[in-house]
């Protein structure tokens, strides 16, 4: 009987290895299935005891040692992926097993014997010759940054050497494969469904069979299925907020790239129209080279208005959703026949409502964050969008029993309502809330292009457009976003207003109550170097990423085990001068959240004394060792 040593392959796992026993011998590095609370998942052995020669460990263990339910000696993960994992692992202050469910589609785990063939010696050996990293920077427009692509896959394919192309998003791969495969389409491969058995067959055939060179591009699933013969890595939209795990294990693609490029021996571009200031300010330190010219400031000009929504001093102003600029250019777009996008930061009719004699606001009664009143079928309900929690909005304030409630900030629905309200408007909607799948938002946009002249959309619109395919833009308020007390805020109006100018070919109008605020500017004139001066300076002055490593706790539970949790977490990690504060939303299913904050200098992690303390820490502490948010 042999007793083994097993990574859990499964999302929520902190503990690293478990131990199960087996009547064969079975290799290490073996993919094995195990039972794991009342379910079977994968496992990797990563060592294989003779049982009889260690009875007394045995006899000291506290619990049962159960059976490996099934395994193979010819079907392991690749030595590169393994030795990636467990340095992404300890970056992200979670588990292998927990790392590996995140970066591997679940369809190869359950098929292992189709994707997961054992290695050869001799191909691991060179790969272990070949350990080496590159990384290196593109920050130019969309139509530069394709000549510079089309540049290296030519360059890759002179030396025999594959070239893979991460994207952000699904979307974003039929449009790479449409621009970069020309002349080589028969060498181009994308995996665009890691869901699809079909598809991953498709790509894993001609990844480790085909002997030309190809051109790979999907999303960030693609990274663990890549081998040796791709000698460079293009990580496309760099700054994208796809790129990090909204869930635990809150893996950032980024790192995962980096790690797996050097595995395999592969250099690792950064591409984008404005890197990441994370980017940027490694760069400055040289920890990234620039592969081709910076751009500084983006060179196409565009017409501009800045409508300013704040009321004079003295004068009482109604609050209007569209000002009289915005509706005068909705109306002449109308009638010159133009495509006009009007940009939303917010679902529903309002992101909140007030009680106009007490100013109270109506927040949610499970989770206390404001609710958000949106139209159903002609019925105004209030939704809220942290819990999910719904009611009629017919109903009277909670503190004063008055029926006189007024929305406030504005909402897509709002805005679409208005619009309609305007002669000859033809307007289409998308949103999470009625645009469900890519099929949906495809069939919107196909009607927007044909038949539509307005089209209202939250980001996930956006992505679906073409460069330069609406005539007008409009950011219908950007007070909403310019509030949020968060170090990241300035980055993420910077993209965009700069994913809107991508967009437009005449003209951008933005509404906003503040309009000073010097992003706007930078954005607008495109001036990049200057946002990324001003930017990276006052991330160091204030001790943010990344001059300063930021490790966020996340605690949720009833106020009396909360209290008690946070002072023993507080305790634990007291030399490292942790901060605690309420997440910016207050709770959740009528739990508290609180948030605790570890900044240690750049060099201070990986911390193997910290990383031990924090993966002792029970399952309502949620642990994100790169934080896209402190709220």
């Amino acid at each position: 009987m042999r007793l083994l040593s097993i990574v859990p392959i499964a999302r929520g796992i902190r503990k690293e290895t478990l131990t199960y026993f087996s009547t064969k011998d079975i290799v290490a590095g073996s993919l094995v299935t195990i039972p794991l609370r009342k379910k079977e998942v994968p496992g990797i052995v990563l060592e294989s005891l003779d049982a009889m020669q260690n009875k007394s460990a045995i006899k000291d263990m506290k619990f049962t040692i159960k059976k490996i339910v099934d395994f193979d000696n010819k079907v392991a993960l690749p030595e590169f992926l393994m030795n990636a994992a467990e340095k992404i692992s300890i970056h992200s202050a979670t588990s292998i097993g927990s790392t590996l469910a995140s970066l591997v589609p679940k369809i190869c785990f359950e098929n292992p014997k189709i994707f997961f063939q054992r290695e050869s010696g001799a191909v691991k050996q060179r790969l272990n010759k070949e350990i080496s990293l590159e990384v290196l920077a593109v920050q130019l427009h969309n139509e530069a940054r394709m000549d510079t692509y089309r540049s290296l896959i030519r360059e890759s394919f002179a030396k025999k050497k594959s070239i893979a192309i991460i994207c952000p998003t699904i979307e974003r791969i039929s449009e790479m494969k449409e621009l970069l495969s020309k002349g080589i389409i028969e060498y181009t491969v994308t995996l665009h469904n890691p869901n699809s058995k079909k598809n991953l067959e498709e790509f894993s055939k001609s990844i480790n069979t085909k002997k030309h060179a190809e051109l790979f591009i999907g999303t960030a699933y693609m990274l663990s299925l890549l081998n040796h013969s791709v000698g460079t890595i293009i990580l496309e939209e760099e700054s994208s907020a796809f790129y990090k795990n909204k869930k635990r294990p809150f893996l950032d693609t980024r790192v995962s790239a980096k790690e797996i490029a050097k595995e395999l021996g592969a250099r690792l571009i950064f591409g984008d129209k404005l890197l990441s200031v994370q980017t940027l300010a490694e760069m400055r330190e040289a920890r990234i080279v620039e592969y081709a010219r910076i751009e500084k400031r983006t060179a196409r000009k565009i017409q501009t208005l800045l409508v300013d929504t704040k009321p004079k001093e003295g004068e009482k102003k109604k609050f209007e959703v569209l000002s009289s600029d915005l509706r005068e250019m909705i109306e002449y777009g109308i009638k010159s026949s133009k495509k006009i996008l009007l940009y939303a930061t917010r679902r529903g009719v309002a992101s909140q409502t007030v009680c106009n004699d007490c100013g109270t606001t109506v927040l949610c009664d499970i989770c206390e964050s404001p609710f958000v009143l949106h139209t159903i079928s002609d019925k105004r309900i209030f939704i809220c969008h942290h819990c999910g929690k719904s009611k009629d909005a017919d109903e009277n304030c909670k503190v004063c029993n008055s029926w006189n409630f007024v929305p406030l900030g504005i909402g897509i629905e709002k805005i679409e309502e208005e619009i309609k309200a305007i002669n000859g408007a033809s307007v289409i909607r998308i949103d999470s809330d009625n645009s469900k799948t890519a099929k949906e938002i495809k069939n919107k946009m196909e009607t927007f292009y044909k038949t539509g002249n307005v089209l209202v959309t939250t980001d996930l619109g956006i992505r679906y457009l073409e460069d330069y395919s609406v005539d007008f833009s409009a950011i219908t308020s950007l007070d909403s976003l310019l509030s949020l007390p968060d170090f990241r805020t300035s980055e993420r109006i910077m993209h965009i207003i700069l994913d809107l100018k991508s967009k437009t070919k005449e003209m951008i109008l933005i509404q906003a109550r503040n309009l000073k605020n010097k992003v706007i500017e930078q954005a607008l004139s495109g001036d990049l170097e200057g946002f990324a001066n001003e930017e990276i300076k006052a991330r160091e002055t204030f001790g943010y990423a990344p001059f300063k490593h930021i490790i966020k706790l996340s605690i949720e539970g009833k106020k009396d085990q909360i209290k008690l949790d946070a002072e023993q977490i507080i305790t634990k990690i007291k030399k490292y001068n942790p901060v605690i504060f309420p997440a910016f939303i207050k709770s959740r299913n009528k739990n508290i959240i609180l948030n605790i904050i570890i900044k240690l200098g750049k060099e201070e992690w990986p911390n193997k004394e910290l990383l031990d303390i924090l993966l002792t820490f029970p399952p309502n502490v949620k642990i994100d060792a790169s934080p896209a948010s402190l709220l």
